[in-house]
């Protein structure tokens, strides 16, 4: 492949391009710095070249696949196009073809001209470039290629790039604040997640766990989650509740159909007193419309009001299979699927109720021992990673 000739060269560079970054105004510069601030973070110890701005692009003089391999995993980045820096010459650029080009593909030239200073056009630099590559016995077409050699003018050099690598788009964490995702072991929540952390956002994340019907070894699967999601951003947080006392008070006063929309309204409540005492903006969950009989539209409005600070749901018109493509995509697939004691199979009703009223659930939570809210929210542990 022509990257494995590029990567590691004395001129080798990565150019890394963004899309929605350049709608936002006179505010694009504060969105530039924050993604090369994290790039820069994600790549200390890796190289010790730095990330720098270039109008309407971010550049990286050097280049391998562990970088890729990083790069492909932080928000704002649209696509990552590896290949050399020259000077401000045509020769040059010929001299680079001269070394990587090859007659299995066809090749279209594809010329940004940012630079207007420079003699040509982007039409007259592609058909020079294109001429060249005939005359030297290769195969260029401007309709009918394989491969597509990207070459982009700017006013000190000039980037040539072959393999143009797609990233994942939306924005740079940091620049909209933190938020606190409710993480179970399902396939679910986890995307919900990466979703969010996709539009500028920390996630931090927070589990209810049951230790008489969960093993703390369960808890294994949930650390692993937020690790893999961790490699999205910079670092994370797990706050752990403590649940047995709670979920057994529910159990034991609330009637069957109603329990796991009790159960949702205290885990919205203490994440709700969680987020406002850490300073976070809101809440995150992988609910789906529809999807099973707590995600009904009268159930969404029954159980969110409990919560005192907003509630993100990004998932809230996929089916199971977008959401499943994208837990793959992400890797938190194959570990959404290992095997979990769920404490929420206690709460699950044969016929549960689609259409409540918020009145109904309020008189059952006054059955409900206040202190053990309060006893919960006390135990919590923090996990950092």
């Amino acid at each position: 492949m022509i990257s494995v000739i590029i990567m590691n060269t004395t001129n080798s560079v990565i150019v890394i391009h963004y899309n929605e970054i350049a709608t936002k105004g006179e505010n694009r510069i504060h969105f530039e710095k924050a993604l090369v601030d994290h790039i820069n973070k994600k790549l200390t110890g890796i190289t010790t070249k730095k990330a720098k701005r270039n109008y309407g692009k971010i550049i990286l003089d050097t280049s391998n696949e562990k970088i890729i391999e990083i790069l492909k995993k932080i928000p704002g980045i649209q696509n990552i196009g590896i290949g050399f820096s020259v000077d401000l010459d045509l020769k040059k650029i010929e001299k680079i073809l001269d070394k990587v080009v090859t007659k299995k593909e066809v090749y279209r030239i594809s010329t940004k001209r940012q630079n207007k200073k420079f003699e040509l056009t982007s039409p007259e630099i592609n058909k020079k470039l294109a001429d060249y590559l005939i005359s030297k016995g290769f195969n260029a077409d401007i309709k009918k290629f394989t491969k597509e050699i990207f070459i982009e003018i700017c006013s000190n050099k000039i980037y040539i790039f072959f393999d143009k690598i797609t990233g994942l788009g939306g924005l740079p964490i940091t620049t909209d604040g933190k938020v606190l995702s409710l993480l179970s072991g399902g396939i679910d929540s986890p995307v919900a997640s990466f979703m969010i952390s996709k539009r500028g956002t920390i996630v931090h994340y927070i589990h209810f766990f049951n230790d008489t019907i969960n093993s703390r070894a369960a808890l294994d699967k949930i650390k692993k989650l937020v690790s893999k999601l961790t490699e999205y951003q910079l670092d994370s947080k797990l706050f752990i509740v403590p649940f047995k006392d709670l979920q057994k008070e529910i159990i034991l006063k609330v009637p069957s159909k109603y329990r796991m929309l009790v159960y949702k309204r205290y885990m919205f409540k203490i994440a709700s007193m969680l987020a406002r005492k850490e300073n976070y903006k809101a809440l995150v969950t992988g609910d789906n419309l529809g999807q099973v009989a707590s995600q009904t539209l009268d159930n969404i409005k029954t159980t969110y009001s409990a919560a005192s600070i907003p509630i993100l749901h990004p998932l809230i018109g996929f089916d199971k299979l977008e959401t499943i493509d994208i837990a793959k995509k992400i890797g938190t697939y194959e570990i959404s699927i290992l095997p979990y004691e769920d404490c929420c199979s206690l709460l699950v009703s044969q016929h549960p109720e689609t259409k409540s009223k918020l009145e109904d659930l309020e008189n059952f939570e006054k059955e409900i021992n206040p202190e053990l809210v309060k006893e919960a929210i006390k135990k919590i542990e923090k996990i950092k990673f």
